[in-house]
């Protein structure tokens, strides 16, 4: 119960994210739009995970076609986009956005056929017919080993283009957080399908894991300002002093005389007479110094 909260938490939070960055004109940029499609992808893995635990395919077998739907195939092309969008339009212009997704247009066009044979019934897939849909499904594979892997190893290259080296660093942290889960989701899958072993643990902690990354990218993009357009400006508006930010408010003249503003040290002319009327003369000792003095 606790496990399943926490994991609606996170899809939430990773929706109202990606809301925010949209429809706020702080976050919204055209690189910060793939970053929030991001968020919504990572949301619907994570809620056909709940969908999976809980049994809700079961009771409610239409919901396979939301499942059908890979989801996990665009997280590597929106971080791809979101960082080279951030760099000049000279190395963004060489790029073709458009194939990076064939694999997930292939695969959930795969997916949703094959189910509307088995779980709608609208139509039967003949006997004769498995074959074909068996390869199918490897070049669904093929893609999954082609596009997880090497799109994001392909991004560290990318990034090298950022001149911002404080952006520079936490996009590479967000960039190893989405390549280490979709590559230890890639292996447990694999290894689930080829060898037969329960991969349910496993697919369990990735989850946990994948609320993080969506806890922290909140704290860095939004908290922390990360994702604004103008950084500098909020970062100057946040830091400046209390002169700047309120420049009417009168300040306070020191009318001290310049020379009494000078360190008074054993050197000072002023400080050996003093010193030699208190040891020879003892004037502190004189009651009547302060009556001459007013007179």
């Amino acid at each position: 119960m606790i496990y399943t909260t926490l994991l609606n938490i996170a899809i939430f939070q990773g929706i109202v994210l990606g809301l925010v960055i949209l429809r706020s004109s702080l976050f919204n940029s055209q690189s910060n739009k793939y970053l929030a499609y991001l968020l919504f992808a990572l949301s619907f893995v994570l809620l056909n995970y709940v969908f999976e635990i809980e049994d809700t395919f079961t009771a409610y077998p239409f919901l396979h076609f939301f499942d059908d739907i890979e989801w996990v195939f665009l997280l590597p092309v929106f971080i791809f986009l979101f960082i080279i969008n951030r760099i000049d339009d000279t190395v963004k212009s060489r790029q073709k956005h458009y194939l990076y997704y064939i694999p997930f247009a292939y695969s959930s066009i795969v997916s949703i056929t094959y189910d509307l044979s088995n779980v709608a019934g609208i139509f039967k897939i003949p006997d004769s017919s498995i074959f074909i849909v068996n390869i199918f499904r490897l070049i669904q594979l093929l893609f999954a080993f082609i596009i997880i892997p090497f799109l994001p190893l392909y991004s560290y290259f990318m990034i090298r283009h950022l001149k911002d080296s404080q952006e520079k660093k936490w996009v590479i942290t967000l960039l190893t957080l989405i390549y280490l889960l979709l590559l230890v989701w890639l292996i447990t899958y694999m290894t689930g399908l080829f060898f037969g072993l329960d991969i349910s643990s496993t697919m369990s902690v990735l989850a946990l894991c994948a609320t993080f990354v969506m806890h922290w990218t909140a704290y860095i993009g939004i908290y922390k300002y990360k994702l604004a357009k103008n950084k500098e400006a909020i970062s100057h508006f946040l830091n400046n002093d209390s002169a700047v930010l309120y420049p009417n408010l009168p300040m306070a003249e020191d009318s001290t005389p310049q020379e009494y503003k000078e360190s008074i040290t054993a050197d000072n002319l002023y400080f050996q007479k003093l010193e030699l009327l208190c040891k020879d003369e003892h004037i502190y000792t004189d009651s009547t110094l302060k009556q001459r003095k007013s007179r």
